[in-house]
């Protein structure tokens, strides 16, 4: 996933948001992004925490084979 993939995603009808607990200001943030791509709030946390997590793998991997 990337930027280029979450951009328009973003539609007229209402969908359910599973809460995520996350700073008043880092919220607004990411609206104001979501509102430039285009994009559905949940396709930009879908990608960020997908980044995360191949973050920490490679994060992860590495420290493997450092010992």
């Amino acid at each position: 996933m990337s930027i280029d993939s979450i951009k328009n995603t973003a539609t007229s009808k209402p969908r359910a948001y599973r809460a995520v607990n996350i700073r008043e200001d880092t919220y607004a943030r990411m609206k104001v992004v979501c509102a430039e791509l285009q994009a559905t709030h949940n396709a930009f946390m879908e990608l960020a925490i997908n980044n995360l997590i191949k973050e920490y793998e490679r994060k992860t991997a590495e420290w493997k084979n450092y010992m």
